[in-house]
């Protein structure tokens, strides 16, 4: 069977090698963005899709329960996932457009923007529908869902800068770009698994999901409750400045968070087989490539955030902060899913409320109300009683954020162990902090350019001697790398990637 066929590790470099590339069409996205709208602007460009975030908060629902039934073999899963999440949108949508007008207002956001948050609405379908199939493909063939991204990336990037040159206006070209790679990438996931989709849907699957979805929908709320600190960063923070500066810095540290989809066709086997030795090699795999990446961000902040704007410069310790915290947040993610993954409530396609009550999913799902207690009131105080510019409020906001995740993290680490002895790498992390430590020492010492070529140039000098060290000292990575140099070529004609 298709799960069966996923090679865990490899799988994920494939994934983490189209988000790799993604970053020149993410950089080229932001540099259109942050160099032709003003810090006001571009703060309410980010406050549409924090906005959104609230319209969206049940896209996952359904996608979180079908990639666990379609792990297990279940049949019919495909067609179920999307109607249902397709209906979802639909009413998101309506409400959404609804409420956008008296929401703006109280905001204060300006009428000439008004039309942008209207636009915004199809992202909510395209959310929707992508969270389906991506859940469907995660358990099946994980690795196309890479191609996938590099669809929607570069149809975005080149949709935004020719409208954006034809229209003269740059926040319009770079709406209809984002929304337009978006639906490309879902025509293309539907293609796809068009065969999936002749079937018959399974109504007593959306039962069960409804039924389960009431840990899920916990959850969610939680996330937009603990969410709202971004809503209080852009009315407190200096006309939405503080959110730009914010955003700017999480640009690059989102970059990090990339290495999560190393470990992305971990949570289908472990649904599939339980706790198995493949979790820790996922787990080393992962820091292979977060530690690097953490370490160049933080030496290299400054010049990141130059290559944006000058203007942005000075957000360079929210960066450092942000960067740390993406490694968090990375380490976070991949405990989470491990201790769900070893959950077997709905083993037999049935779920039982007072079974999901006591469960792990239920436990992971009451994590984001912990995040809220600590974060909310804590931003609120800063926010309200610092006078301090756009910069230092950012920084300050990021440091909470941060010291929150580092509770739930250690809290998660332990719930881990209890159920899935996750053996720590630690002579791996030691030659993956010395190799690091060396290459981040060197772009420390040179001098820190301010334009995007040697900014990138310098970078990929220091992965290259990061990746020299490594090779050299790590036998592990050079297995690694030659055995997905002889996996590609099986992915670019298609084929699942042999078993494990």
């Amino acid at each position: 069977m298709e799960k069966e066929a996923i090679r865990v590790q490899y799988s994920g470099l494939i994934i983490f090698a189209a988000q790799i590339v993604s970053i020149a069409t993410g950089l080229a996205f932001n540099l259109l963005l942050t160099r032709n709208l003003t810090k006001e602007e571009f703060g309410a460009w980010v406050n549409i899709f924090d906005l959104l975030a609230y319209f969206t908060i049940f896209s996952g629902l359904f996608p979180f329960w079908a990639v666990r039934f379609m792990a297990r073999g279940r049949e019919g899963v495909t067609k179920a996932v999307v109607s249902s999440n397709f209906a979802i949108s639909a009413v998101a949508t309506g409400i959404y457009l609804v409420l956008v007008f008296p929401v703006t207002a109280a905001l204060g956001v300006s009428p000439a923007l008004i039309v942008m948050y209207v636009l915004g609405s199809v992202q909510i379908i395209n959310l929707h529908l992508i969270g389906a199939l991506e859940s469907i493909l995660r358990a099946k063939k994980p690795q196309v869902m890479g191609v996938g991204l590099l669809i929607s990336e570069a149809a975005k990037v080149a949709l935004a800068y020719v409208i954006a040159v034809v229209s003269g206006q740059v926040f319009l070209g770079s709406m209809l770009g984002f929304l337009i790679g978006g639906v490309l990438q879902t025509v293309y996931y539907l293609k796809l698994l068009s065969v999936d989709l002749r079937h018959p849907i399974h109504w007593a699957y959306v039962r069960e999901w409804t039924k389960g979805s009431a840990a899920s929908i916990l959850g969610l709320v939680g996330t937009q409750i603990s969410s709202y600190v971004f809503i209080l960063l852009f009315v407190y923070g200096g006309h939405g400045a503080a959110r730009a500066d914010y955003q700017a810095a999480a640009t690059f540290a989102a970059v990090i968070g990339y290495a999560s989809s190393l470990a992305l066709a971990l949570y289908p086997k472990l649904i599939a087989k339980g706790c198995f030795e493949e979790v820790s090699a996922s787990l080393r795999l992962m820091l292979l490539f977060a530690l690097p990446m953490t370490v160049l961000a933080v030496v290299m902040s400054s010049s990141l955030l130059t290559i944006l704007d000058v203007s942005y410069s000075s957000a360079s310790p929210v960066l450092i902060v942000l960067a740390v915290d993406a490694l968090v947040m990375v380490l976070l993610g991949f405990y989470q899913f491990v201790y769900m993954g070893t959950e077997n409530l709905d083993e037999e396609a049935t779920i039982h409320l007072r079974t999901l009550v006591r469960s792990k999913i239920f436990r992971v799902n009451v994590l984001p109300y912990v995040q809220a207690a600590i974060s909310l009131p804590l931003v609120l105080y800063v926010l309200t009683s610092l006078t301090v510019d756009s910069s230092q409020l950012a920084f300050y906001f990021a440091a909470i954020i941060l010291f929150t995740h580092g509770i739930l993290l250690a809290l998660v680490y332990v719930w881990t162990n209890r159920a899935c002895r996750v053996t720590f790498p630690r002579l791996s992390v030691g030659k993956y902090l010395f190799a690091s430590g060396v290459a981040g020492s060197v772009l420390f010492l040179l001098p820190h350019p301010t334009t995007v070529m040697f900014t990138l140039t310098m970078l990929t000098g220091g992965v290259g001697i990061y990746l020299t060290i490594i090779v050299a000292i790590d036998k592990y990575a050079r297995g690694l790398i030659l055995e997905t140099i002889r996996q590609v070529p099986k992915v670019l004609r298609g084929k699942s990637a042999e078993n494990n």
